[in-house]
């Protein structure tokens, strides 16, 4: 029992460290405009990044493809690639969709669309609209 107290501090710090190196990467490298990173999954969600979302956005937005494979399977992976990792959803097989916000402090938010894209297939967009919405607010900051 007394194992898991330290490897759980441990792991925390860490991660925290990991963190905080990359909201340091991420000031110098992208400056104090925000950027807006969403993963490309397919499907419903496809369809309203490209219809809904892509024609308002600007230039900061980052649309990530399928995970860049690198000769080893250990390489480098680029600046957006790692936040999404560190800060997106944690699930190895289904993702759900979801945008991240990325802060000029290099503070990074989440906005989840899952329940959203559920009530879009139930026949209301009422909330993918006010997410949406607040995804454009977010990210047309100065």
């Amino acid at each position: 029992m007394t194992n898991a107290a330290p490897r759980t501090w441990a792991s925390r710090l860490v991660a925290g460290a990991r963190r905080y190196l990359l909201q340091h990467e991420i000031r110098l490298r992208w400056g104090s405009r925000p950027r807006v990173i969403v993963r490309d999954e397919g499907g419903s969600w496809s369809t309203v990044l490209n219809e809904r979302w892509l024609p308002s956005s600007t230039e900061r937005t980052l649309v990530l493809g399928a995970l860049p494979e690198t000769s080893d399977g250990r390489g480098a992976q680029s600046l957006e690639w790692r936040v999404y990792r560190e800060w997106g959803p944690d699930h190895k097989l289904t993702r759900p969709p979801m945008a991240l916000i990325v802060c000029k402090s290099g503070r990074v938010r989440c906005l989840a669309f899952e329940q959203a894209m559920r009530d879009l297939a139930a026949g209301n967009d009422a909330m993918l609209e006010e997410q949406l919405a607040e995804l454009a607010r977010l990210s047309h900051r100065p």
